[in-house]
């Protein structure tokens, strides 16, 4: 018998910016629209893979969401329908959290992860919320920015999780897209199996536990080497190319590219003469294309300049990989286009010193980066734990990269193989884990393990 390869495809279900007014409660259109793509394919993976495809959606229920929208469980009364249909479909729902907390002073976002008690008053929040809106507890989790600490995944047990899919192997020390307290985790040597984690380090998996199928796992999300995204997506314009492109679309673009430190490569663009169009901007280290952001972060300088409502902002925390020592021309462009913005190039100058870095494999990642992490992961083949946010059908171009992404995946040689799972058929086809007929109440769907 052919062993499967479980493909997990995890959606964030959230807000379309992460700077949320606490005064404007707004659709959560990036989900109706992953939700309308993921009808169009997963009839595509059912075809292709001869089994039933299903996915994983964790709803983000936290004080935040209680601020904005007047109650933690908002998405589930707004989207009620939609998470009943998803669910007869076959996917499951969890929770996510995030510890964002507002500052007065400042007027601003802050997520709080110093603070262990704000921390868990948030975790408790999101499961009571959960509980009461789809009448019955809460049993998958996720936390956001990849955060989690011992206390945090302590709380998750006594709530009485069966999975948590926070870690992201590799991963050290990388800060948050948001202003944050607190430190982040290292994920180093965390195991990129699925595993019991050990009383006191989470990031161990626990032996005591061999044989004894019960309680917490932590399944990781996929993560690659830096290096292997790092696919040469675009050739470097000369400065006369740039000035003149620049010069031909003045009059409907506006940006400027701000800073380039070891901390954060931020800056502001949009479209003077469409407003309410929000832009990607595509960002360049040494001539190549190495991430792809949205200018959609709120302010206030901004807005107070006459750009609309603000929010045309981006900032991407600096990668490690280009913290060596050395110098870096680092460009910033208008997604899909020669583009830039003003003040760019900006030089990086990094300390030496640092590991090499690891990055998550999102499904609407660029296609040219998508392809290589993923082919290196599937050259010896476990599984793939993928994830998106939902704000990317917010963005038609990161729409785009999802269908493109899984065309990718659906003419892989192994394509034959792969079963798209959810995170408790993966628990009980390889373990026959009382965790994973938990979830699936008894009543999920085998797949052959040998």
């Amino acid at each position: 018998m052919t062993k499967t390869i479980p493909i997990l495809l995890c959606c964030d279900v959230e807000p379309d910016t992460r700077s949320l007014d606490p005064l404007s409660r707004c659709d959560w259109v990036g989900f109706e629209r992953i939700v309308e793509l993921v009808k169009q394919l997963r009839s595509r993976l059912e075809v292709a893979t001869q089994r039933r495809a299903n996915m994983s959606w964790f709803v983000r229920m936290d004080p935040q969401i209680t601020q904005v929208y007047g109650s933690a469980g908002w998405a589930a009364a707004r989207y009620g329908t939609i998470f009943d249909t998803l669910a007869a479909s076959g996917d499951e729902i969890g929770l996510h959290v995030h510890p964002s907390q507002w500052h007065d002073e400042g007027n601003y976002w802050i997520q709080n992860f110093a603070d262990q008690s704000w921390v868990s008053k948030c975790v408790e929040s999101g499961f009571s919320a959960f509980e009461l809106s789809f009448g019955r507890p809460c049993q998958l989790f996720r936390f956001g920015d990849h955060w989690m600490n011992d206390e945090t995944i302590d709380l998750l047990r006594r709530l009485g999780t069966i999975c948590d899919l926070t870690v992201e192997p590799g991963l050290t020390g990388t800060t948050a897209v948001d202003d944050f307290t607190g430190t982040f985790p290292d994920y180093s040597n965390a195991p990129r199996l699925p595993y019991r984690p050990a009383h006191g380090a989470f990031t161990t998996a626990d032996s005591s536990m061999d044989g004894n199928n019960a309680g917490l796992y932590i399944i990781p999300v996929s993560t690659v080497p830096t290096d292997w995204a790092a696919t040469p997506r675009a050739q470097p314009l000369t400065p006369a190319e740039c000035a003149a492109d620049y010069a031909a679309n003045a009059a409907d673009y506006e940006g400027t590219h701000d800073a380039a430190t070891t901390d954060a490569i931020e800056g502001w663009v949009w479209d003077r003469t469409q407003p309410e169009r929000q832009l990607d901007v595509d960002i360049l280290c040494d001539g190549d294309v190495f991430a792809t952001v949205g200018a959609t972060g709120y302010r206030p300088d901004l807005e107070a300049a006459g750009k609309a409502d603000g929010k045309y902002s981006f900032r991407l925390a600096t990668p490690r990989p280009i913290n060596d020592g050395r110098e870096h021309e680092i460009r910033v462009r208008v997604a899909g286009t020669k583009i830039e913005l003003a003040n760019t190039p900006r030089i990086l100058q990094a300390p030496a010193g640092r590991a090499a870095d690891y990055v998550t494999v999102h499904l609407d990642l660029p296609p040219g980066v998508f392809a290589p992490m993923v082919d290196g992961l599937l050259a010896a083949p476990t599984f793939l734990s993928l994830t998106i946010r939902s704000d990317a059908g917010a963005y038609p171009g990161r729409l785009a990269n999802v269908v493109r992404n899984v065309d990718h995946l659906l003419s892989h040689r192994l394509r034959d193989r792969f079963a798209f799972m959810t995170p408790s058929e993966l628990l009980e086809s390889w373990y026959g884990s009382a965790a994973g007929l938990l979830l699936l109440g008894n009543e999920g769907h085998r797949y052959d393990a040998a």
